[in-house]
């Protein structure tokens, strides 16, 4: 673990610059603290004389490339043969792949043509993570059929290149959902990769808090559009940069040329810090400047600078409401704000005082989010928030896991599961059917949608999947597999060999002689790296046919399209294998009537569909508060209904308000119900875990899990500590807040006083929000290419209320703004605030999603789904990410200002 010492220290800016905290060139403070990790090792050294790995292609083609890592360490290019020796000063990314290119560069989609093959670099604000020793993503799948002269029967058991040589392969995913497949046959190359990686990507995170979203977007895209690679940007690259981050900019001619003169600009253009100055001013002359009239209302139209105790008094309390705040506090963030890179300002100022461009930079920082950082970051407020019994959390959860597209026809994948665990899904479904026998007569089950079209993956693969995870991340909370087992019994005596053989230690198996499932399950913290089993166990007397989990995959409900299977399918399910059973910890059990189930061990749950959730909440009133009883001990999982052939998902939010835990849904699809998903699962890191609130623990009722076995609370870890084993895991993005370059530096805050003061509201508000401005808004899918954007929000509460009847019941109200015309660098709505009366604050999210208006069809952009309980009010900024979950390459500066007022 790297101490507090170790963590990037603010930059030095560039003393010649007459405009603001601002490096002269692209290279900025990331720059300088990627070379100032030392390389103790030689690992950096070794990547920067380029290594060989064998690349693999969906073909089933291995072709031999060469790694290196540029000598400024912000790229890794993936080359037909090495890179030139640099000598001299160290060269910068692209610089260093000129030297292959015959002409003037070519940046393509697929990237930079050079000597008639595309030369091929990830940088490092596109690296999404990694993954080794496993097939796991769909090209090496489908590697294994891909090459007709390599073709090997994977669902026979024959191994295929890439399975032979599983433990070389190293998967570099970037974007969020692509992924470069090598394999890298020597082990210290290896090693030396996984290292650089490593380095690469969480240095570029702790160094980019101290650089504005504006002046990251801009070193991101640099030396896309400075095509001569001659470090200043002329006229025409001017206007492809403009084009780039979506700013239509009126008589830019003009504009250019007079800047130009002015700052008398050397024959090769503009410096990278003239840029930033001209592209602020452009800002404000052409559009006015949003943030100064926010100055102005809180501070007065005669203020310049304020000080720490203003800056308190009238915007942190007056304004933000964050009355546990100090004057020590404000001095710390603008003192955070001072050492920051950004442009235009006047700096002269002290670096005591807030002046308007440190402002502006903080409305628009992470470190003000709406989603409270502590939420983020913490755990959800009390010392002991992983010790209770498992049924007292919300659960990431996913349906039909092994599916890439719709019910019927899609491909089954691996892939899918790695990205789900990714995502921080912590219950994964897996539905297993007998499969071939192997050259020895073993039998193979398989994954997928029974009696339907889709392909088929191997069981065992997948188990391998988990353990690569888990080996990865092994302390992640457990990791729940969901047996929708339609295996006979041969075949389930392979389901439990491979469970115990592949997953060994990682495996929990229940000890039921001891009344283990009786009244408390265990807590998540004390199944840490552990795998647990949901399926079910030999039958009760009278349990013979109850469980939904061995209904056909396809006819789960009695209104699902396909319900009656084929004639010859109709036989009676098989007994589960008691070698199965013994491993399992849940047991699946049919729904009758909540008042018998609550009677029942709390290892037995019950998995209700999407449709039968709104019959039994509108039976009868009672239903709703029996149902949170019932969840206070034991699991309950809903699914999507049948119908849903296209794998859309249901909205979780009437589930949620059950007290369900396990809401699984479709994780291939990003629609609106996986984005509410995914904002209510950012809480804690990224978990998986969220600590039920006591509104859906029916009262008084909830108070018996208290007297529950708890673990150790691990509350003696720093904000440093959490802040590296957030950057350092598998998980992408992080929202920082003050602690993370205000408190870090003292190496001693802990658990309890990062989540002292998060917000947590817990009865009915009225909510107003106004969408204000944005700021360096992508195109859609982080297109470099295309027509400059026209942005709008859709903007949707979701909530829970008790109808005039009585019943529990799910609501929803949205507003649109108008579209900005070509600008997404930075534009401004005009629309009024949205006024709501949110009835269940510690269910209803609101979910903010940002489109482009088209003449035929508006593209999605990116989004961002916030739970109302952890909503901050004042002046906020929203993180937005791309529909993978994803802040990475070009949705990684994407943001929102907006005014929230909570009454």
């Amino acid at each position: 673990m790297t101490s507090a010492a170790t963590y990037p220290s603010p930059p030095n800016p560039d003393s010649s610059s007459k405009e603001g905290v601002v490096f002269s060139s692209p290279f900025t403070s990331i720059g300088k603290a990627l070379l100032e990790v030392p390389d103790e090792s030689g690992y950096i050294a070794r990547l920067q004389k380029g290594i060989a790995v064998d690349k693999v292609t969906s073909f089933g083609d291995i072709k031999p490339r060469i790694l290196t890592l540029s000598t400024d360490r912000f790229a890794l290019f993936i080359t037909h043969a090495r890179l030139p020796s640099s000598s001299g000063a160290p060269e910068t990314s692209t610089q260093q792949a000129n030297s292959l290119i015959r002409k003037t560069p070519l940046i393509t989609r697929k990237g930079i043509l050079a000597k008639d093959q595309y030369l091929r670099y990830l940088d490092v604000a596109d690296l999404s993570g990694w993954q080794t020793g496993v097939v796991a993503t769909q090209t090496l799948e489908e590697s294994r059929t891909g090459n007709k002269r390599l073709r090997k029967p994977r669902l026979k058991g024959v191994n295929s290149t890439v399975d032979d040589k599983a433990e070389s392969i190293v998967s570099i995913l970037y974007h969020g959902h692509k992924s470069l497949n090598v394999l890298v046959p020597s082990a210290d190359n290896r090693t030396a990769l996984l290292a650089v990686l490593r380095m690469m990507r969480s240095t570029y995170h702790m160094a980019k808090v101290w650089v504005s979203r504006e002046a990251l977007l801009v070193r991101y895209i640099w030396y896309d559009v400075d095509a001569d690679q001659d470090q200043g940007i002329g006229l025409s690259e001017f206007k492809n940069m403009l084009q780039r981050i979506n700013f239509a900019v009126s008589h830019v001619d003009k504009a250019f040329a007079d800047f130009a003169k002015e700052v008398g600009a050397s024959k090769k253009g503009l410096s990278y810090g003239q840029v930033m100055v001209l592209l602020q001013r452009l800002k404000n002359k052409q559009h006015g400047s949003v943030t100064d009239d926010i100055w102005t209302s809180v501070f007065g139209a005669e203020a310049t600078t304020v000080s720490a105790s203003v800056f308190l008094d009238k915007f942190l309390l007056g304004k933000q409401g964050m009355s546990h705040l100090t004057e020590t506090d404000a001095e710390n963030i603008i003192s955070t704000l001072s050492a920051m890179e950004y442009t235009e300002d006047n700096t002269a100022a002290s670096p005591t005082e807030l002046t308007k461009a440190k402002f502006r930079v903080y409305l628009f920082d992470p470190m003000n989010a709406a989603y409270d950082p502590a939420a983020v970051l913490g755990s959800n407020g009390t010392d002991h928030a992983q010790d209770y019994p498992m049924s007292r959390y919300w659960i990431n959860s996913s349906h039909n896991t092994y599916l890439t597209g719709d019910q019927l026809n899609s491909n089954s994948s691996v892939e899918a599961y790695m990205n789900a665990l990714r995502r921080g899904c912590k219950c994964l479904e897996l539905d297993c059917w007998d499969g071939e026998k192997s050259a020895k007569k073993k039998p193979l089950p398989v994954i997928y949608h029974g009696l339907t079209l889709t392909s088929k993956i191997l069981f065992e693969d997948v188990i391998r999947c988990v353990k690569a995870y888990l080996m990865a991340n092994p302390d992640t909370y457990p990791i729940i597999l969901s047996l929708e087992n339609h295996c006979s019994l041969e075949f389930q005596e392979t389901m439990a060999s491979d469970l115990e053989t592949i997953l060994g230690d990682f495996l929990y198996v229940p000890d039921m002689k001891n009344g283990e499932d009786n009244k408390f399950l265990p807590s998540p913290r004390q199944l840490i790296g552990k795998v647990v089993i949901k399926g079910k166990r030999p039958p009760d007397k009278d349990d013979d046919d109850e469980g939904t989990e061995t209904a056909p995959s396809v006819a789960e409900e009695e209104e699902d399209l396909y319900a009656e299977p084929p004639a010859n399918e109709k036989k009676k399910k098989p007994k589960v294998l008691p070698a199965l059973a013994r491993l399992t910890l849940f047991h699946g059990t049919k729904y009758k009537d909540f008042n018998d189930s609550i009677q029942s061990p709390a290892s037995h749950m019950h998995s209700i569909s999407e449709t039968k959730i709104t019959k039994i909440l509108s039976k009868q009133a009672v239903n709703a508060p029996l149902w949170q009883e019932y969840n206070i001990n034991h699991l309950t999982r809903t699914y999507p209904k049948g119908a849903r052939v296209n794998s859309s998902n249901y909205n979780p939010i009437l589930a949620w308000a059950t007290g369900s835990q396990v809401v699984a849904l479709n994780f291939q699809t990003p629609d609106m119900p996986l984005m509410i998903n995914d904002g209510r699962f950012l809480e804690n890191r990224r978990c998986g875990y969220i600590l039920k609130p006591e509104s859906v623990m029916s009262g008084e009722k909830a108070q018996e899990t208290l007297g529950a076995s708890m673990t150790k609370s691990n509350n003696d870890r720093t904000a440093m500590d959490m802040f590296e084993e957030y950057m350092l895991g598998a998980s992408g993005d992080l929202a920082q807040d003050e602690l993370l370059r205000t408190q870090l530096a003292n190496g001693n805050t802990s658990v309890s006083e990062v989540n002292a003061h998060m917000t947590n509201r817990t009865k009915p508000l009225t909510l107003e929000l106004r969408i204000v401005a944005g700021s360096c808004l992508p195109k859609p899918k982080g297109e470099k290419s295309g027509e400059t954007i026209d942005p709008y929000l859709v903007v949707t509460l979701h909530d829970s209320e008790v109808d005039d009847k009585g019943k529990l019941a799910y609501t929803s109200s949205s507003f649109d703004t108008k579209p900005v015309d070509n600008n997404g660098f930075c534009p401004i709505w005009k629309d009024g605030a949205q006024t709501w009366q949110v009835v269940n604050p510690e269910v209803a999210v609101v979910v903010f999603s940002l489109k482009e208006k088209d003449w035929e069809f508006d593209d999605r952009v990116a989004e961002a789904a916030i739970p109302i309980n952890r909503l901050r009010d004042g002046y906020r900024s929203v993180q937005l990410f791309d529909l993978n979950n994803s802040r990475s390459g070009a949705f990684g500066f994407a943001s929102l200002l907006v005014e929230i007022k909570i009454v």
